[in-house]
């Protein structure tokens, strides 16, 4: 096993290239100046940055700070603000397809900031929406898998709910949500909170 192992890397290189490369990323915005530092995903994962945002498990209280030094938006970290998710008053959620992204707002500030997972090729649909039906055991009636913590957005099926969230849109549809996130947002929301998707 030992004798394959130089031939592995040159070999996941090419695999890397023959999928994509940039892994579908082109067109998130992120990092310094809202620039892509890398098209490269290889070169990005092995980069300093990249050991940088795993090393570092700290999340800022501070909302501007945690945008700054996460390698927003492609970040997998959550940013709360405890005080807020539970406070009275009104809840917004937005979600962007672009960073992939989604944001509770409770009396226009934010209170949560999480990554999320959208439709591949437009799938997921832009508009208003509001949160029609919570479940938090739901089965798809089309795909008959489990999208536990479901927070419904059309009657044909499209919602939010826990499920793998890549940092490109993966999804049929739906808006996949990490599990911590999910079950906060769930918490949060109640039928007829209002969804933004942009």
């Amino acid at each position: 096993m030992r004798a394959y192992l130089p031939l592995l890397f040159p070999c996941a290189a090419v695999l890397l290239t023959a999928c994509g490369g940039t892994g579908g990323h082109a067109h998130v915005d992120w990092g310094p100046g809202g620039k892509n530092p890398s098209a490269d995903w290889a070169a990005y994962y092995a980069s300093a940055a990249y050991r940088l945002q795993r090393e570092d498990p700290r999340i800022p209280e501070d909302y501007d700070e945690f945008r700054r030094i996460s390698m927003y938006p492609i970040t997998y970290k959550v940013w709360k603000k405890p005080a807020l998710l539970h406070a009275r008053g009104e809840k917004l959620v937005k979600i962007s397809i672009a960073d992939q992204r989604g944001m509770l707002y409770v009396n226009g500030e934010i209170a949560m900031d999480f990554p999320v997972c959208t439709g591949k090729d437009d799938r997921t649909p832009r508009g208003s929406f509001r949160v029609l039906e919570k479940q938090v055991h739901h089965t798809s009636n089309i795909y008959h898998v489990s999208m536990p913590y479901f927070m419904r957005l059309t009657y044909d099926g499209i919602g939010m709910h826990v499920g793998y969230v890549g940092r490109d849109p993966l999804s049929h549809g739906c808006i996949r949500i990490p599990k911590d996130a999910c079950m906060t947002l769930y918490s949060c929301v109640t039928p007829g909170t209002p969804v933004e998707v942009e």
